[in-house]
């Protein structure tokens, strides 16, 4: 008959397979991820050695200014125009931040880190599949509004699959061995997946980004004009190929140009302009510490009556508004923070995840110029698991250094 010390211990595998399966979950259906995350933490709670888990997360820098939001985001409440019941439910969807310390603290080897990484690229390379597949009507489509898309909307999938297209180009490079040609095909799909197969915008923005980031990486600031070239080539031929690519860029064009000319014209402008320069109005009126957690829909809706606009909304599609209408520039900050100190630790960690690493926080502050991503259920859990998944090594190398 097993101890309890045995118990625990299987208890504790089970929430690091758990951890694995949560990495491969994020692409995949939403529940999915749900299912993990629950059962990660009943089994996190059941395997004891909290002690040690408490250290892997004190030793890591992203714990602190994950907390730090969240933390704002708690006083928020506090004093925001929105009823509890709503602040609640719109604030909860930040909770999400909890996920990095919590997988730090279990992702506590190389050999865990990788096989999360290598879970949620397995979990790509089949919607990379799927996504094909749909395209040469060899499965059915998920849906007929978004054509090729698989478990997620064409944001999420074009925005996941132009990160997992820097992935399998970062595998090119460092591959020597005789699959290395396999690693250049499916890279070659994916490209073509994100920039004629799908038609989302920030995908084919943040993978334009991430080619960029790609050439410094590997050739030093010489790549700044490699990339640059790649980037022009890659539009070029996209835009004459590819009548989805060129239709957004065009409309995209059409409502910069309305939008600089103070179209009333709504059709012109687009919605996402509206929202913004709305947002920035709110900001103006309470800038320091803004109008509480989960205050942006009652508070544009206010606006939106004022004004007599027609259009609501309970987000500006940009992160960065988002937070600071709720929380203000001490909202900001702290995003800000979180971003810019992922940056600079990801130039600490083991060398296989360094490059992904600042990929990823690249991907997701492009992502959040366009969409409240850290809001959004997908792309909010896309950024927090891989987080974690990459910096878990930080706390690693801070306890064998204190160890001696």
């Amino acid at each position: 008959m097993m101890t309890w010390h045995q118990w625990q211990q299987r208890f504790d595998l089970a929430a690091r397979g758990m951890a694995v399966f949560a990495a491969f979950s994020v692409p995949m259906p939403t529940a999915w991820l749900t299912v993990a995350m629950g059962l990660l933490l009943i089994f996190w709670l059941l395997g004891g050695g909290y002690s040690n888990k408490w250290r892997r997360m004190r030793e890591n820098p992203l714990t602190r200014w994950s907390l730090l939001l969240l933390l704002a985001f708690a006083l928020g409440l506090l004093y925001s125009s929105a009823g509890m019941d709503e602040a609640l439910d719109k604030s909860g969807k930040y909770l999400k931040l909890f996920y990095i310390p919590l997988l730090i603290s279990l992702l506590d080897s190389r050999l865990w880190q990788k096989r999360a990484a290598n879970g949620f690229l397995l979990a790509m390379l089949l919607t990379l599949v799927a996504s094909w597949g749909m395209y040469a009507d060899l499965i059915p489509q998920a849906t007929k509004l978004f054509p090729n898309t698989v478990f997620r909307g064409r944001i999420a999938q074009n925005f996941f699959m132009a990160f997992t297209a820097y992935l399998l180009f970062d595998r090119f490079m460092r591959d020597s061995s005789r699959w290395r040609w396999l690693w250049g095909l499916l890279l070659g799909l994916a490209l073509i997946n994100v920039l004629l197969l799908v038609g989302g915008r920030t995908g084919q923005l943040v993978l334009l980004v991430l080619i960029l980031l790609a050439a410094v990486q590997y050739l030093n600031w010489r790549g700044l004009l490699a990339g640059g070239l790649v980037i022009v080539l890659i539009s070029l031929l996209s835009y004459q190929f590819s009548e989805n690519f060129s239709s957004r860029v065009d409309l995209t064009l059409q409502r910069l140009d309305a939008f600089s000319e103070e179209s009333r014209d709504r059709e012109l402008v687009g919605n996402r302009l509206e929202m913004y320069g709305n947002s920035l109005e709110l900001i103006g009126h309470h800038l320091l510490v803004g109008t509480g957690s989960g205050s942006f829909s009652v508070e544009y809706a206010e606006l939106v009556r004022q004004k007599g606009l027609e259009l609501l909304s309970d987000n500006p599609h940009n992160e960065y508004l988002n937070i600071t209408v709720q929380l203000g520039l001490v909202g900001l900050l702290l995003f800000l923070l979180l971003l810019y100190n992922h940056w600079r630790h990801s130039a600490q960690v083991d060398p296989c995840f360094r490059g992904s690493s600042q990929a990823l926080v690249v991907a997701m502050t492009v992502g959040c110029l366009f969409n409240s991503f850290l809001m959004d259920r997908g792309e909010g859990s896309f950024y927090v698991v891989l987080t974690a998944v990459y910096l878990a090594g930080l706390s690693h190398a801070r306890l064998r250094e204190r160890e001696g």
